[in-house]
């Protein structure tokens, strides 16, 4: 009985420090390929070409976008995933798994034939997205009353411009008056 147990330890520790050396020097490519295949289609491995090395990791696809969290999207504090707009040209098979190539630096796609699409910052855009999506909208009746208050503050400023006006009809009236007045006592040699 013991030696059976020291056989399934010793192929045990056998088995996961193969597994460690083999993920070890992939860079971590091993899990991330297995989570990719244990989804059974449900996510794809994203290839991620940076300045310095390309590394793997993995991605879904919600509507029109794929969304993913690369290096560059971890490092930032809100930790917001990458958002590209995909077409089924910008897929293919490797590995037995559904795979993509992107450009971290340029946010572009980069097709099987290696032209590059759909570049625009992809945080930006999920960020202008989610402001979008989750700003406070006005329901009917603060609307009437925001339409209300303008319509006064405009009668209210109409008023004023009118009074301005008005004030300075008279006080035109005024200076001619005066100036008549002085050419009457001087004889009109002003």
């Amino acid at each position: 009985m013991d030696d059976l147990i020291y056989f399934v330890i010793s192929y045990a520790l056998i088995i996961i420090i193969g597994w460690f050396l083999i993920n070890f020097l992939s860079n971590g490519f091993l899990n991330i390929f297995m989570k990719v295949k244990a989804s059974r289609g449900a996510k794809l491995l994203v290839k991620v070409r940076s300045k310095t090395q390309h590394y793997f990791v993995s991605g879904v696809i919600e509507g029109e976008f794929l969304v993913f969290h690369d290096r560059e999207s971890k490092s930032m504090k809100n930790k917001t995933p990458k958002r590209l707009v995909v077409n089924t040209n910008d897929f293919y098979r490797a590995f037995n798994v559904i795979c993509v190539d992107v450009d971290e630096g340029t946010g572009k796609i980069i097709r099987p034939d290696g032209v590059e699409v759909s570049g625009f910052d992809p945080i930006k855009w999920n960020n202008i997205l989610t402001r979008a999506l989750t700003k406070p909208s006005l329901d009917q009746d603060e609307l009437m009353e925001l339409q209300k208050k303008l319509t006064i503050l405009a009668i209210i400023l109409t008023i004023f411009c009118l009074m301005g006006i008005g004030y300075l009809i008279v006080l035109n009236g005024e200076v001619m008056t005066a100036i008549n007045g002085i050419n009457s006592v001087t004889g009109g040699n002003i």
